[in-house]
């Protein structure tokens, strides 16, 4: 039997106490306040999660940043930054087919997990997100002197570095990475064209780092991709500097997809 919590004074009806059956109107007033103070809200918080990453998902991502973005309309002379950051983990698929899927699922997990704990001071997160199977959301409040590259760069080797540490980062011969591009709010922009930005500089992104459709690249015996050697060849891109390739074998080709 179910006991409801309450006493006839609080709800308002002398017919009886603590232990009510539903039913009865005290019941069913003390059963719509409990629904109301701690079901309700754990529902809409768990409607409101991805349940793999715990990040938001796409709808509550929206509706917060959405929230904020208006908001903003509202202040304007505001001297911090309103940033959108979308993310692609590459070669996510190459990780379920040629390992189990629940290596897939830990490395979507980690990336959200390292994208959240990257935050620094001054660094105002309003939505960390997944969005999509393999698409991620990073929204932030940031200063107006912010360097938005280097906050970039600096999210991706986050992410590069603990995939690594974890034995994540290759998968049949390909990097498994992620891929980050961002988009800055101007007045009067919609949350739908800065989302759109953020997701189209993410798409350039993959290229010139070479993850675009279509192209390989060798694949180091020590698991670093190759680039292209002016002479011919291969070697080793290290930031903006091409290095030759230590000594080792090709053990493959990377898809850049």
């Amino acid at each position: 039997m179910v006991k409801w919590e309450g006493t006839d004074e609080q709800e308002g009806n002398g017919s009886g106490g603590a232990g009510q059956m539903p039913g009865d109107p005290g019941a069913l007033a003390a059963l719509r306040r409990w629904l109301a103070t701690r079901i309700a809200p754990e529902l809409l918080e768990e409607a409101d999660r991805d349940p793999l990453t715990g990040l938001n998902n796409r709808r509550a991502d929206w509706r917060k940043v959405d929230r904020v973005m208006r908001q903003r309309q509202t202040e304007p002379g505001r001297l911090d930054r309103l940033v959108r950051f979308r993310a692609d983990v590459d070669n996510l698929k190459a990780l379920n087919d040629t390992c189990e899927h629940q290596r897939g699922d830990r490395a979507l997990v980690l990336i959200g997990r390292v994208l959240q704990s990257s935050v620094r001071i001054g660094e105002e997160v309003i939505s960390p997100a997944r969005i999509g199977g393999d698409e991620f959301a990073f929204t932030l409040v940031l200063p107006p002197d912010a360097p938005l590259d280097w906050i970039r760069d600096r999210l991706e080797r986050n992410v590069t570095a603990a995939l690594k540490r974890e034995g994540l980062n290759q998968a049949g011969g390909v990097e498994v990475g992620l891929s980050m591009g961002f988009s800055e709010a101007r007045p009067g922009m919609s949350l739908k064209d800065l989302d759109g930005e953020a997701d189209q500089d993410t798409r350039r992104r993959k290229t010139r780092i070479g993850r675009s459709v279509g192209r390989t690249r060798p694949v180091s015996h020590w698991g670093f991709p190759l680039a292209p050697r002016i002479g011919g060849g291969w070697g080793r891109r290290r930031s903006s500097f091409l290095i030759t390739g230590q000594p080792g074998p090709t053990v493959g080709t990377q898809d850049l997809g």
